[in-house]
């Protein structure tokens, strides 16, 4: 019988007795956790879980979701991995998201129990404390080496990811065991073929180093990057929280080999290197982030070029993963100075095609990016059922992002969805921000949202004769009812006439910078 996918990935990650996986930094000290401890510890919660499991009823749902809400650790790992073992799904939930966004997410997972590291109980839902279940898991390991003896649940067959949404729940986007494992264990042995990582370890064991991991593990490019690194050997190490001085002074002491995060995280270093070194450097960068450091993992959202040069002209390994929650990461780009500008190269694992605006289907040009592969994600999960996807042509997904493609190397264009994704990878979703705005149709007034460095910018056509204070109040008005990544960048009055469609919307990409920061013809009225 062949084996769950998620019990696959497990075997070939965490089963070597003595390797140390995991690096915490708390307030006491450091603590690492081996494979044998962390076996230990999702055998023990899995133990705990299954009793869980035994007393929930399935209904009609044809999943069985866990919703996890714990903060970037290894309990975050071993959570994931036990609740899998005990047969349940597992739903990733942004930990700081709030209680009304939260209710929403779980409804539409049809999630009974809620695993978090937060405080107070839900009478929605049947809420465990992770260190609870750790404790009892802890004390509980003879119980697990006589269950061991018995037959074992059948694993939870998918793991899901939530993608924000600005007026309500974003979509549940869920992969099996199989796409899942398919990721990572490729990933790991196109890591282990690829001369650059063994090139910039310079002879040096990966178990001897540390790659820090600050991206947000509730989404799909968060939490598996961390596990292919591990695959290749790497510790993983997490600081004790996501202060920017405490993150640096964590690399710079524990001689950090690696970090992965946003590219919002390295363009604040960015300018921490400049403003207090004025410039940036090896030196400069030693300094901050400590002397180890040779290697940088993006991802998540775009990376300005300029962000990338800086880097690599400081002789730092400069390393952009893309991808979409619904397709996993498709390419990894270890870039060079003579290399920077594209998004990478496809896996061999990934076909990627060009859907023009025509509607042909080709092998390069420029157009939407069309993907296919076995490790894509499987639907979305509405009212806990989940939803398959509907293939374009013959089985690719559609990406909504435009691409130049020239053989398997991409080139990142722009969008012709809807969607921005912001410098810390949230989804923003123009058409729903712009419903938040409607209170403006009461000044008669053309309005809209745009991108402008990846975010959302208000834009008001005037007429003549508006009184500028009432509109003022509107939009602060309604910008402070938004979650703070949602709300624009800025607000800008133009006299401008705004290109619109056969629909009277705007023509969002035929509006130019010009347009904006003319001072003759628009005043910003805010900038956040």
């Amino acid at each position: 019988m062949m084996k769950n996918g998620f019990q696959q990935l497990y075997e070939f990650l965490f089963l070597e007795d003595e390797r140390i996986l995991f690096e915490v930094m708390q307030k006491d000290g450091q603590t690492s956790v081996d494979c044998r401890g962390f076996c230990e510890l999702v055998s023990g919660l899995a133990f705990s879980l299954r009793q869980e499991q035994a007393e929930m009823t399935a209904g009609k749902s044809r999943t069985r979701f866990l919703a996890v809400q714990i903060k970037n650790s290894p309990i975050l790992y071993a959570s994931v991995f036990a609740a899998l073992q005990a047969g349940f799904d597992v739903l990733l939930v942004d930990p700081k998201l709030g209680e009304e966004p939260r209710k929403q997410l779980l409804q539409e997972a049809n999630a009974k129990i809620l695993l978090t590291d937060r405080p107070g109980a839900d009478a929605d839902w049947k809420c465990l404390s992770a260190a609870e279940l750790q404790q009892k898991a802890l004390q509980e390991q003879k119980k697990v080496k006589n269950a061991d003896k018995e037959a074992p649940a059948k694993w939870g067959r998918y793991l899901a990811f939530a993608t924000s949404g600005t007026t309500g729940p974003g979509r549940i986007i869920a992969y099996e065991g199989a796409a899942v494992c398919r990721q990572v264990m490729r990933t790991v042995q196109w890591f282990r073929e690829t001369p650059f990582m063994t090139e910039l370890l310079s002879g040096k064991d990966p178990q001897g180093e540390r790659v820090m991991s600050i991206l947000p593990m509730h989404h799909i490019f968060g939490c598996l990057c961390p596990l292919i690194l591990m695959g290749y050997g790497f510790r993983i190490l997490f600081p004790k929280n996501d202060a920017i001085t405490t993150i640096l002074g964590t690399m710079a002491s524990a001689q950090v080999w690696g970090c992965m995060s946003v590219p919002m995280f390295w363009q604040t270093v960015l300018n921490l290197l400049r403003s207090r070194y004025g410039e940036v450097s090896a030196d400069s960068i030693g300094q901050l982030a400590g002397e180890n450091l040779k290697f940088c993992l993006t991802g998540g959202t775009y990376a300005d070029p300029g962000l990338r040069r800086s880097f690599l002209e400081a002789g730092i390994g400069f390393s952009l993963g893309f991808g979409m929650t619904e397709t996993g990461c498709c390419t990894m780009h270890f870039m060079s100075v003579e290399n920077m500008d594209s998004e990478g190269y496809v896996y061999p694992w990934y076909e990627a095609e060009i859907c023009t605006e025509d509607g042909q289907q080709l092998k390069n040009g420029t157009g939407e990016l069309l993907l296919k592969s076995d490790a894509l994600f499987s639907g979305y999960i509405q009212g806990g059922d989940l939803i398959p996807w509907e293939p374009e042509g013959d089985g690719y997904y559609r990406t909504g992002d435009i691409f130049c493609k020239e053989e398997s190397r991409l080139t990142f264009v722009g969008r012709c969805k809807n969607l921005i994704v912001n410098a810390s990878g949230e989804n923003i979703y123009i058409e729903e921000l712009e419903q938040s705005f409607e209170a403006l149709a009461g000044f008669g007034l053309l309005y809209g949202i745009i991108e402008c460095n990846s975010e959302p910018v208000l834009v008001v056509q005037l007429r003549g004769g508006e009184n500028r204070e009432q509109l003022l109040r509107c939009i602060t008005e309604i910008v402070g009812t938004l979650p703070v990544y949602q709300r624009p960048q800025r607000a800008v009055l133009t006299k401008s006439v705004l290109p619109v469609t056969a629909k009277g919307e705007i023509r969002r990409r035929q509006i130019t910078d010009e347009m904006l920061d003319d001072p003759g013809n628009t005043v910003q009225i805010y900038k956040r």
